[in-house]
């Protein structure tokens, strides 16, 4: 079978280990620096992992990271709307809501991020700057490298946000 390697996702997909292997160490060490005993929700017993499309499906494949890692917290993988907009099935008090976003201007991501700030949970964002509308926003902010591609489905800011997100719940369940 041929494949066109010029077709971005393709490109992506073909370099998925490369990626993996250069960013894998650089992410650890930004979760290590930002995942600390001090940091707001770190111990939270209601953890929502918040985004939109690719983000949104992070969380889900990660919840079964959290589930093992992270005892006796209720996780939950939820739409950035539900967040922001559908407040009746969250328990904001002892809480943290991890925003996933690589450009860090998804605006349903960002007003989720705001809203559960407004609501008292802890907000933790991943995302590729602090200076970013997310970054800025949320109480904490695990920063990951954005892949350089060109504009196509996210494959590699799908890993990125994955494996940000397992290591957050290895670090957050030591």
């Amino acid at each position: 079978m041929n494949y066109d390697k010029n077709d971005p996702m393709i490109a992506q997909a073909m370099g998925l280990c490369d990626y993996v292997a250069s960013v894998s160490e650089e992410i650890w060490q930004s979760c290590l620096a930002t995942i600390t005993k001090e940091m707001p929700g770190v111990n939270a017993k209601n953890i929502y992992i918040t985004g939109c499309g690719d983000s949104y499906c992070a969380g889900i494949a990660m919840k079964p990271a959290f589930d093992a890692l992270v005892k006796g917290a209720h996780v939950v993988p939820a739409r950035a709307m539900d967040v922001s907009r559908r407040l009746a099935d969250f328990r904001y008090e002892d809480a943290l809501v991890i925003s996933i976003s690589a450009s860090g201007k998804a605006a349903r991501v960002v007003e989720a991020a705001m809203e559960s700030n407004r609501q008292g949970a802890a907000t933790l964002a991943i995302t590729s700057g602090k200076e970013t509308p997310l970054g800025k926003v949320s109480q904490t902010c695990l920063v990951v490298p954005r892949p350089n591609v060109p504009p196509s489905p996210g494959v590699l800011s799908y890993v990125c946000s994955c494996l940000a997100l397992s290591y957050a719940a290895v670090v957050m369940g030591a």
